[in-house]
C-alpha cells in the first residue's frame, strides 16, 4: 500500500502543456472513498510513484519503493537529500546536469535512465519519468515522477551489445588478418561472378563485386581453359598462374592462386582467389636480368667470391683481360693472380679488411695467365644477406696498364718541359751575352785594320762565341724549345756541328762516326729540327747498344727516276738528299718495326723512355716534305734512312760567304732592346751602315717614340722586354701605323710570335746571338720586301 500519511494536500497546480488550464488536484483527506481510490490506483502502477521536492526529499512514495530500493517508506519520506543519496555516485553528476538544464528551459517533462544504489548495496537501473511542476514565478515547486525498474532490459541490451561487439571484433580481426596477408582476396560463384573482394583487392584493381572475374584476371578472354578459377571449379584443386590484371590504372602483372570452398556433399560451391601484385618482383627480376647482362658485357673484369674468398663467378671480361678461362679459376683463391710474395701480402691485407665488413679500393699489379704483369684499379666490397651476414665479395678491376704507362710518359714529358723551360731561360741570358761578345768582337775586328796577329786573336774569340752559340742552339733543340724557321741548309754542316754533342750523348761505349758525301745539294728545313732528328736517332741507337757499339751517320745525294714504294709510303721521282743513321745494336722484330713510329709506343722498361722520340722524328721528316724508312732485324742492328727533297737554291751558309759587303741605308730605325750592351751594339752597328736610330729601353717607350716620329721605317724589337713585350708593342703601333715593318729578335722567344715554336705568318725573326753584319743584312731584307 502507498504510504497514506503523505498524500499531497488539495492544491491548484499548473496544468501540463495541452491540458487547457489549471487542473484542480482535489484530494479530500477526510473522504475515505477518494483516498482509497487514489491509493489503489497508485498501488496498481507497475513502478514506484513519488513526489520529490527541490531539496531532493520525498513527500510521497508508492508501495513499490521497498521492492525497488530496499528502503521502507518511513526510512525515506521527509528525509532531506534522500533521493540524492539513492543515485549511483557515477551517475549523479549527469543526473544533476540534466535536471538543471531542464529547469533552466522550464521543460515540463523529463525522462532519464540511471542507476540507484539499494539498501543492500546492490544497484538497479531505473527509468525515471518526471513531470516538472513550477510555481507562478517559474520556480520549480515539486516533481511528480514514476520510476520503473529496467535492470533486466538493460542487461539484455548490454548482453546484446556485448555480443554485437564480439561479432564486430571477430569480424575486424578477420578483416585485419585478411588485410595483413597483403594480398587481394575474392570469392567467386560457379558462374565466375565475384561475390566478395577485400580492401586490398579493391585498392589494387578497383571495385569489381558483381562482375565476372575475367574483368580483372584477363585470362577468360584468352580461353577458359587458362583461367585458374575455371580449373578449380572443374577439378577442385589449387591452381597458380601469372596473368595481367585489368585495373583502373592500366594492366599490372599479378599472380593468382585459386582454392575451392566445398559444400556439405563435397561439391565445389565457391572458389577463393588470392591475387598478389608482382610488379615489384617483375621489376626486380628485370633489374637482375639487366644487372646480369651489364656484368656479363662489362668491360671491367668482375669476380665474385664466397665469404671464404673462393671464386664462384667471373665475367667474360675477366677471361679476356686475365687470360684464364672461367673453369680454371672457379673454386680457387684470387691469390693465383698475385705475381709474387709481396702482392700476396697485399691480397692478405685486403682479405683482412673486407672480412671486417669494410670495402677496399686501390691499385693492384696482377699477372695474366701468359705471365704479363698488368696494373689494375680494383674495388672489393662485401655483399650481405638480409640478416647482415657477409655472404659474398665482389671484386671489380679495370686494366689501367696503358694509363699507368701514359702517366709515366706524362711525367717524363713534364720533366722535359721543366728542362726545356730551364734551358730556355739559360739560353735567353746566354744568347744576349753572346750577342754582345760576337757584336763587339766584330766591331773590334773592323777597327784593327792591318794587324794580322790581333785580328787572328779576335777571330778565335768569334769562333769560340760561334761554338758557344751552336751549343746553345743544340741545347734548345734537345729541349724542343727552338723556334722553327725553315731555310736552305747544308746537311753536312748540320751533321758536323751536332756530331760533338752526339758523341757526348751516346756515352763512351758507343763510337760515333760520320761518312759525309761532299757536294750534295742543300735542303729546305729548319736547322733546329734537323739537329733534333739526329739527337733522337742517336739516343735510340744508344739504348739499342747497352754493351757498346758503333753509330754511323752518313749523307749522300740520290736520284729516283721512278716512284719508290715501301711500307705503303710512296716517294715520287726526283732528287733527294739521304741522311742515314745506322747502328749494330739489338735490332727489332717485325711486330716492333711496324709500330716503331707510333706515339708512346716503347719497348723500354717503365721510366726509361716516353715512346715519343721516333714519332717526333717521323713528324719532323713529314713536316719538311721528306720520307723515312726503317731497316732492322733482331741481332743485326737498325738503319734509319731519311730522304729530304733536294733544293735548287743556294744555302744560307754559302750566301753569307758570297755577300761580303752588306747594303746599308738612310731610313730611320726604331730599336727597342732592354739589354743596354746589346742596345748600344745594335745602335752602333746600324749607324755604321748609314741608318738613323731611335733607341728605346722597353716596349712602352718604343710605342711613344713611334707615335712621335712618323718617319720611322722599321721597328727592330726584342720579344721579351719589361712593361711591354715586342709583339704587344708592335700591335699597339700598328693601330696608328698599320704599314709599319718589323723585325723581332730574341735569345729564346716566348709564344707571342709563334705557336708551338712555329713562327706565325708574316713574322720576321732574327735569333740571338747575331753579329753586326747579320743584323744589318736582315734589316735590309725586311725593308726591301714589298
Amino acid at each position: 500500500m502507498a504510504h497514506q500519511g503523505n498524500l499531497p494536500p488539495q492544491r491548484q497546480y499548473p496544468a501540463p502543456p495541452g491540458a487547457g488550464g489549471n487542473v484542480p488536484a482535489q484530494i479530500d483527506r477526510d473522504d475515505p472513498h477518494h483516498q482509497g481510490l487514489l491509493l489503489s490506483l497508485l498501488d496498481n502502477i507497475p513502478g514506484m510513484v513519488y513526489r520529490g521536492m527541490p531539496d531532493w526529499s520525498l513527500s510521497f512514495v508508492g508501495s513499490e519503493v521497498e521492492r525497488l530500493t530496499g528502503y521502507t517508506p518511513g526510512e525515506i519520506l521527509g528525509k532531506p537529500m534522500a533521493w540524492r543519496e539513492l543515485i549511483h555516485p557515477d551517475d549523479f553528476r549527469s543526473v544533476q546536469e540534466t535536471i538543471l538544464f531542464c529547469v533552466r528551459r522550464r521543460e515540463p517533462i523529463l525522462r532519464m535512465e540511471y542507476r540507484i544504489v539499494r539498501k543492500d548495496g546492490g544497484s538497479r537501473w531505473i527509468s525515471d519519468r518526471r513531470q516538472m511542476i513550477y510555481d507562478e514565478g517559474g520556480r520549480l515547486f515539486c516533481i511528480d515522477g514514476l520510476c520503473l525498474d529496467i535492470s533486466d532490459q538493460k542487461k539484455a541490451e548490454l548482453d546484446l551489445r556485448a555480443a554485437f561487439d564480439r561479432a564486430e571484433t571477430e569480424r575486424a580481426r578477420t578483416d585485419a588478418i585478411i588485410a595483413g596477408i597483403g594480398d587481394g582476396i575474392s570469392i567467386h560463384s560457379p558462374d565466375y561472378v565475384i561475390q566478395y573482394e577485400n580492401k586490398v583487392l579493391r585498392e589494387l584493381i578497383g571495385k569489381r563485386e558483381g562482375n565476372t572475374c575475367h574483368r580483372f584476371h584477363g585470362c577468360l578472354s584468352r580461353g577458359r581453359e587458362e583461367c585458374p578459377v575455371a580449373k578449380t571449379f572443374a577439378d577442385g584443386r589449387i591452381h597458380t598462374v601469372e596473368s595481367d590484371a585489368v585495373t583502373d590504372r592500366g594492366d599490372i602483372p599479378i599472380e593468382i592462386t585459386t582454392s575451392p570452398i566445398r559444400g556439405a556433399s563435397g561439391e565445389v560451391t565457391s572458389v577463393v582467389s588470392i591475387v598478389r601484385d608482382i610488379s615489384v618482383r617483375k621489376r626486380d627480376e628485370e633489374e637482375r636480368r639487366r644487372l646480369a647482362a651489364a656484368v656479363e658485357y662489362a668491360a671491367d673484369a668482375i669476380m665474385v667470391t664466397d665469404a671464404e674468398w673462393i671464386v664462384q663467378y667471373v665475367n667474360p671480361a675477366f677471361e679476356k683481360v686475365i687470360g684464364y678461362a672461367k673453369e680454371e679459376v672457379l673454386g680457387r683463391n684470387p691469390y693465383i693472380l698475385a705475381p709474387d710474395g709481396e702482392n700476396i701480402r697485399v691480397y692478405l691485407g685486403i682479405e683482412d679488411k673486407i672480412r671486417s665488413g669494410s670495402p677496399w679500393k686501390g691499385r693492384l699489379k696482377n699477372r695474366r695467365k701468359d705471365g704479363v704483369l698488368i696494373d689494375q684499379d680494383t674495388v672489393v666490397y662485401p655483399v650481405r644477406d638480409s640478416g647482415g651476414k657477409i655472404v659474398n665479395h665482389v671484386v671489380a678491376s679495370r686494366d689501367i696498364t696503358r694509363e699507368v704507362q701514359l702517366e709515366k710518359q706524362a711525367q717524363t714529358v713534364q720533366h722535359m718541359e721543366a728542362v726545356g723551360t730551364l734551358a730556355g731561360g739559360i739560353a735567353h741570358d746566354f744568347n744576349n751575352a753572346l750577342t754582345g761578345i760576337i757584336g763587339f768582337a766584330d766591331l773590334l775586328r773592323l777597327s784593327l785594320g792591318k794587324e794580322p796577329k790581333l785580328q787572328g786573336d779576335v777571330d778565335e774569340i768569334l769562333k769560340c762565341a760561334e761554338r758557344a752559340s751552336t751549343l746553345t742552339r743544340q741545347l734548345l733543340a734537345f729541349a724542343r724549345r727552338q723556334v722553327i724557321e725553315p731555310v736552305v741548309l747544308e746537311l753536312n754542316t748540320v751533321v758536323r756541328d751536332i756530331s760533338r754533342l752526339m758523341k757526348k750523348v751516346s756515352g763512351e761505349q758507343v763510337e760515333v762516326r760520320t761518312r759525309l758525301t761532299e757536294g750534295i745539294p742543300p735542303v729546305f728545313a729548319d736547322r733546329g729540327q734537323l739537329e733534333q732528328v739526329l739527337l733522337n736517332l742517336c739516343l735510340n741507337s744508344r739504348d739499342a747498344m747497352p754493351g757498346g757499339g758503333e753509330l754511323l751517320v752518313s749523307t749522300d745525294a740520290v736520284v729516283w727516276e721512278g716512284e719508290r714504294v715501301e711500307d705503303q709510303a710512296v716517294m715520287s721521282a726526283g732528287k733527294y738528299v739521304l741522311l742515314a743513321v745506322a747502328d749494330n745494336g739489338t735490332g727489332m722484330d717485325d711486330a716492333t718495326r711496324k709500330r716503331a713510329f707510333e706515339p708512346y709506343f716503347t719497348t723500354k722498361a717503365p721510366g726509361k723512355g716516353t715512346g715519343l722520340g721516333l714519332s717526333m722524328v717521323y713528324g719532323i721528316v713529314k713536316q719538311n716534305g721528306g720520307f723515312v724508312f726503317l731497316d732492322t732485324r733482331p741481332g743485326k742492328g737498325t738503319t734509319f734512312r731519311i730522304y729530304f727533297p733536294a733544293s735548287e737554291e743556294v744555302s744560307e751558309e754559302k750566301k753569307e760567304k758570297r755577300e761580303v759587303a752588306v747594303k746599308g741605308g738612310a731610313e730611320t730605325i726604331l730599336l727597342a732592346e732592354d739589354e743596354e750592351a746589346i742596345r748600344t751594339l745594335a745602335e752602333r752597328s746600324l749607324r755604321g751602315y748609314g741608318y738613323e736610330i731611335l733607341a728605346a729601353r722597353d716596349g712602352a717607350e718604343a710605342v711613344a717614340l713611334c707615335e712621335a716620329h712618323p718617319e720611322i721605317a722599321i721597328a727592330v724589337l726584342d720579344v721579351v722586354m719589361p712593361r711591354m713585350g715586342g709583339k704587344e708593342a708592335l700591335d699597339a703601333m700598328r693601330l696608328f701605323r698599320p704599314d709599319l715593318k718589323a723585325l723581332f729578335t730574341s735569345g729564346y722567344s716566348t709564344d707571342r710570335i709563334h705557336e708551338s715554336f712555329v713562327l706565325l705568318p708574316g713574322i720576321e725573326f732574327l735569333p740571338k746571338p747575331y753579329g753586326p753584319a747579320s743584323l744589318a743584312r736582315r734589316v735590309r731584307e725586311v725593308l726591301d720586301k714589298v
